[in-house]
């Protein structure tokens, strides 16, 4: 029996090398057509070791975004609000109050201090497109760099785990081509460069035709909105601009005559352009990277550097989750998340039959986050901390809450309006 035990423990170890052997085989190209499954199979395990221990761990939690945390005994909801109150003949007239819609997943954000977002946005005279609507700005940007490339191959050597809009704009002239990975992410970094937020967003059509475009985060509208550069056009539908979401679940069910196609102005050399059915099939799967600090470098072995394990795929009843993707979501708020909105928590003073001091405290999701500026009854803006009183007065009472970013964009506002008698 040891006999045989010995071989067989060879033999196993053996089996095993000749596995890992093909796998890397297939993952760097060798086998292609074992090249998703070999890639998926290697970068689950570098994900699992990288859990036990994590050598870049501190520069990763640089880039997180902790959620604040509210106190004991603050109210949210309106009408909770409504019951304490009305009890000191207070009234709520007005409560544009936003619930903050948080994923549970971790999304990296490029810190605003990044030198190479600064010099890009310096070189390139980029605050030119910080605009009010902010998303007219973001068009503009967009037009702004599809007019300065046509579409085709992107230049050779160009990764996208670690991408660099800086150095490819700088070594590649006018004129020259890109392909949509390369126009998307170009596109994300030169928002982040002037205090806005974007994305990128992985796409699929039934028949795996891949296509890559940008989501950027609009505080006019208070939403992600798909723009994509390559094919230089948004969509909206009753004059609202869509999301990746809106536009699968449109295409699924098939509910998409009302749909516009929003082109950008022509471009120096005609291409040809999609119908709104043959845009809108690569809606059919798609996938968020949930980062875009791409100039914090990162190894390809490691999760952040890695296509597979750095995305989370949407799914429902008719979208399976795909092979290559390590974590999926059929939760509208893991991917559609809120940014610098400011939610209003408030707790009526203990005296507050006699003081009438609502205490307030405030709470938002927003990427290098400078302050809150609060305006009492129309009164100037000023800097507020998270925690606040409001004294009320006989009458009318007024609160406006926003937040700012270390860049000086404001977030949207939020507005409160009570009534003492």
């Amino acid at each position: 029996m040891k006999k045989l035990l010995g071989p067989r423990k060879f033999e196993s170890k053996i089996i095993i090398a000749v596995c890992l052997f093909f796998i890397l085989m297939a993952a760097f190209g060798y086998i292609p057509q074992a090249n998703i499954f070999a890639k998926c199979v290697l970068a689950r395990t570098l994900q699992a070791a990288l859990q036990v221990y994590d050598p870049l761990n501190d520069k990763t939690k640089q880039s997180l975004l902790q959620e604040p945390s509210i106190p004991d005994n603050f109210i949210y909801r309106r009408e909770n609000l409504d019951e304490i109150l009305e009890a000191f003949d207070v009234t709520i007239l007005d409560y544009k109050n936003p619930r903050l819609r948080a994923s549970s997943f971790k999304f990296y954000y490029q810190a605003y201090n990044e030198p190479k977002l600064k010099r890009l946005s310096a070189r390139y005279n980029l605050p030119q497109f910080i605009r009010n609507p902010d998303f007219s700005g973001f068009l503009a940007l967009k037009d702004w760099l599809r007019q300065r490339y046509a579409h085709g191959l992107p230049p050779k050597g160009l990764t996208f785990y670690n991408f660099d809009a800086l150095g490819l704009l700088s070594q590649n002239e006018k004129n020259s081509t890109l392909d949509c990975g390369a126009f998307s992410y170009t596109y994300v970094q030169c928002i982040l460069s002037i205090g806005g937020q974007a994305r990128i967003v992985l796409l699929h059509s039934e028949e795996s035709r891949g296509h890559v475009v940008s989501e950027v985060w609009s505080n006019d509208w208070g939403k992600w909105i798909v723009v994509d550069v390559d094919h230089n056009l948004y969509y909206e539908l009753n004059g609202i601009p869509l999301n990746a979401l809106e536009l699968h679940k449109a295409f699924i069910k098939e509910d998409y005559a009302d749909i516009k196609i929003i082109r950008g102005p022509p471009l120096k050399k005609a291409e040809r352009r999609c119908t709104l059915e043959e845009e809108l099939s690569k809606y059919f799967y798609f996938a968020v990277r949930m980062r875009n600090d791409f100039f914090n470098k990162y190894p390809r072995w490691h999760y952040k550097g890695n296509l597979y394990t750095n995305c989370v795929q949407w799914t429902d009843e008719e979208t399976p989750k795909l092979l290559q993707y390590v974590y999926a979501t059929g939760a509208e708020d893991d991917l559609y998340w809120d940014l610098n909105k400011t939610a209003v928590y408030f707790r009526p003073d203990k005296d507050f039959a006699q003081n009438k001091i609502l205490n307030v405290y405030l709470k938002t999701l927003a990427p290098n986050f400078q302050y809150f500026s609060v305006a009492f009854d129309g009164k100037k803006e000023q800097t507020c901390s998270p925690e606040i009183p409001w004294r009320l007065r006989p009458g009318l009472n007024c609160l406006k809450i926003f937040s700012r970013n270390q860049l000086g964009i404001s977030g949207p506002k939020s507005r409160i309006k009570l009534v003492l008698k």
